[in-house]
């Protein structure tokens, strides 16, 4: 029988107060909060499994393939599935301790930690419940130790069962910047790799991952495994709210031989592949909207060490088009987390197409403000374009002459053509290029002066101190007293502890007045042949 390593129940015992709940919300992780409580029904879990291909990361039936998508995440989870990878840093040895110190204010100890993991008791222990009266990082870290516990008891669940791993807590550090992260996508790369280590013969038949969307997802497109459900809520959202029913409410369970037979008897006809049809698209969050240009596009998906390869043209009547022929499907190295490896590395060239890929639209439904367009684009010489237009077309006219053009393109030429020729920034580069020729002139004065200066000082200087008569009788006091000691008085002197040493050397140092390091800055003595621009290095 399929384990499961979900463990949602002391989520509802967690208190928070409503300075918690508006950062919660603001992290688009705040629909995981309606998915907990969920009754896993094992044996439909089990018997899917057995249909798992981990090869292609789909589930092959007679005749035809299925896979939860990015778009079915979004909808059933209700949490951001476009934005930056989620991954980081490597957090090395001892990291639970490190962070939890970091982002949390405190240190789980060594029994709350197994291979690098913290206990998820622990979280609830330690922060379920704020004091009366608690100060601004007290909340902070509370509501990072609850984000933490939920992500790790619904998204990330482990196969160490009740352990959540500490490298998520410097992407929960800024909780403004939360929602800026694909947990949506990361959170299906991890049911991926557990579905395809739970079909392994030689691994524990273990689920890690979200049981609750896999169990939903089965739910949406298979009529024929659904449990009668009482007052069902068809209009809730996210849409695991409709098949979280408890013991008192729903039909008699089947058996695991009882959906072997479902699935292995299923046909094309007895699939619901439009489930989201009737669904309120006013419901659903900003964040939550996916293009059919990220759902629909094969890709990589990533959670640090996870890297999973994700193939919707191979279930495409899943997006309401027809299945065409399938493509092969890469190899690639299913890699065991390492305290040490930096995942940003090792996948630099798939992370980076997985962020152009995603952050692009990420940008896209997440405007920045007026203000804040300005700010990023603050940057751009706008009058060094105009420039380097006016240079490039000489070359695009040589190039387009005696050619028929589009209406549109000779418009452009046009508009671009009397910019060029426009008055007022014409006498705004020059005004430009005069204030930049006077500032480069008076600091370049400047300098001069200043270096003027430096030069008189220091040839007043050096005439004082070859002037000096001290200079010269200090110096030959000095080799007196350096030739005074016999050999038998510095033995005595290095007598004695490793400490007594120490103290005679730094009773010896002693700092050079001015006019001796004056003198040393010149080659010869007396100043003949010396150089001012030559000094040696003391």
């Amino acid at each position: 029988m399929l384990q499961i390593s979900q463990r949602t129940t002391k989520l509802n015992k967690w208190v928070l107060n409503e300075k918690q709940k508006q950062l919660v919300s603001i992290t688009g992780l705040g629909n995981l909060m309606h998915c907990t409580g969920f009754i896993v029904d094992r044996f439909l879990l089990s018997a899917f499994c057995e249909w798992w291909n981990s090869k292609t990361n789909t589930a092959h039936f007679h005749g035809f393939e299925m896979a939860p998508s990015l778009r079915d995440v979004s909808y059933i989870l209700g949490i951001p599935v476009t934005g930056q990878a989620v991954t980081g840093e490597p957090p090395g040895p001892n990291a639970a301790r490190r962070l939890c110190l970091q982002y949390l204010g405190k240190d789980p100890g060594v029994w709350n930690g197994k291979y690098g993991l913290i206990r998820l008791t622990w979280l609830f222990n330690e922060f379920h419940e704020l004091p009366e009266n608690p100060t601004i990082d007290e909340i902070e870290y509370s509501t990072r130790a609850y984000l933490l516990y939920l992500i790790g008891s619904t998204l990330f669940t482990s196969l160490t069962n009740g352990f959540v791993s500490p490298r998520y807590l410097p992407l929960l550090g800024d909780i403004e910047n939360i929602h800026r992260y694909a947990w949506g996508a990361a959170a299906l790369a991890h049911l991926y790799q557990g579905l395809s280590t739970a079909v392994n013969p030689d691994a524990t038949k273990f689920l890690s991952g979200s049981a609750t969307l896999l169990m939903s997802w089965i739910y949406e497109y298979l009529p024929v495994t659904r449990r009668e459900v009482k007052n069902q809520d068809f209009s809730a959202f996210p849409r695991a709210c409709r098949w979280k029913f408890s013991r008192g409410n729903c039909g008699v369970r089947k058996s695991v031989s009882a959906f072997r037979g479902d699935f292995n008897l299923l046909q094309l006809s007895e699939v619901n592949w439009t489930p989201y049809e009737d669904m309120d698209r006013s419901i659903i969050p900003e964040y939550c909207h996916a293009s059919d240009n990220i759902c629909q596009t094969r890709t990589w998906l990533f959670n640090f060490n996870i890297k999973e390869i994700y193939v919707p043209e191979r279930f495409a009547r899943q997006f309401g088009h027809e299945q065409q022929e399938l493509d092969d499907v890469p190899h690639w190295q299913r890699r065991t987390t390492n305290s040490w490896m930096d995942w940003r590395v090792e996948y630099a060239q798939e992370i980076e197409e997985f962020n152009r890929l995603f952050n692009i639209y990420h940008k896209e439904v997440n405007p920045p403000s007026s203000n804040q367009g300005a700010k990023e684009y603050s940057h751009i010489n706008y009058m060094m374009m105009v420039k380097a237009l006016k240079n490039d077309l000489p070359v695009i006219a040589k190039y387009l002459e005696g050619q028929e053009l589009p209406i549109e393109v000779g418009r452009s030429l046009e508009k671009l053509n009397s910019l060029m020729s426009f008055p007022l920034l014409k006498s705004i580069s020059r005004t430009k290029q005069v204030t930049k020729k006077q500032k480069m002139s008076k600091q370049e004065q400047f300098e001069v002066t200043e270096k003027q200066k430096i030069r008189k000082q220091e040839q007043i200087d050096s005439t004082k101190v070859l002037e000096s008569p001290r200079c010269s009788d200090r110096k030959a006091a000095t080799n007196v007293r350096r030739s005074s000691g016999t050999v038998e008085s510095k033995k005595r002197k290095w007598r004695g502890t490793k400490s007594d040493r120490v103290k005679i050397e730094s009773n010896r140092l002693r700092r050079s007045g001015r006019m001796c390091v004056q003198i040393k800055k010149f080659k010869h003595k007396d100043g003949q042949g010396a150089d001012p621009s030559n000094p040696i290095s003391l």
